[in-house]
């Protein structure tokens, strides 16, 4: 994987915590140790709506292949997530 991409993830990981409050999105743990994961299992999409917040069980569980089908949203979730991937595309 190339740096620029490891580099974005590791800039854009702090704010995806904030975001979701630090909260697993799966069980709602909240906890400062939390996850981020790749939804899409793309570790080069670092699109602001292909990252959640899990749990360390959780976490294990998805590369175990348990499936999300669907990612649902706050609003104010959702207005942020963009506005990140906006501002994403505009530094790139």
């Amino acid at each position: 994987m190339s740096r620029k991409y490891c580099y974005k993830f590791q800039k854009i990981k702090p704010v995806i915590l904030f975001i979701y409050e630090y909260r697993c999105y799966i069980c709602g743990n909240q906890n400062a140790k939390n996850h981020v994961h790749h939804w899409n299992e793309n570790p080069a999409d670092n699109g602001a709506h292909n990252l959640i917040v899990l749990c360390e069980i959780h976490h294990k569980m998805i590369h175990g292949k348990i499936v999300i089908s669907e990612m649902e949203y706050t609003p104010a979730q959702a207005h942020m997530l963009w506005l990140l991937d906006e501002i994403w595309l505009k530094i790139g």
